[in-house]
């Protein structure tokens, strides 16, 4: 991926909110192996999205959205 900086910034921002959402709202005690997991998941889902153009709008939704996906599938029980 052309911008891969921005992917990984995007996870760093993100990843203590994730987490203490599984933790204190979802009450899913193994909440750190999900994390890793979803990392895993997230860099995979990433390999198969194009590069992106410089002036494209809607990357960071594209991030996004791959890495609230990567959590969700990481997770044991299924949410609903």
């Amino acid at each position: 991926m052309k911008y891969d900086i921005i992917c990984k910034l995007m996870w760093l921002m993100f990843k203590n909110s994730f987490s203490s959402t599984l933790k204190n709202d979802l009450k899913i005690d193994n909440y750190k192996k999900i994390m890793k997991k979803g990392k895993k998941k997230y860099k995979e889902i990433l390999k198969t999205i194009p590069d992106f153009d410089k002036d494209d709008r809607f990357k960071i939704n594209i991030i996004s959205c791959a890495q609230i996906s990567s959590v969700l599938l990481s997770c044991d029980k299924k949410l609903s």
